[in-house]
């Protein structure tokens, strides 16, 4: 997960580091979503893991 985590913020700056070279505000829009998008993954991901280790306790 960590991996995944990694891409998509290497994402995110290159789509900032873009926008900012080339100007066009899309870039930003597209970043802040996959961020977001990234977030919640993570939360999600981890909120799994967290019910999963939970079902052992017999």
């Amino acid at each position: 997960m960590v991996a995944l985590d990694l891409v998509s913020m290497l994402l995110v700056v290159f789509l900032v580091v873009f926008k900012l070279v080339s100007g066009v505000d899309a870039y930003m829009y597209v970043a802040i979503g996959l961020a977001l998008i990234a977030f919640l993954a993570t939360v999600a991901f981890a909120n799994f893991i967290d019910r999963a280790e939970g079902t052992d306790d017999d």
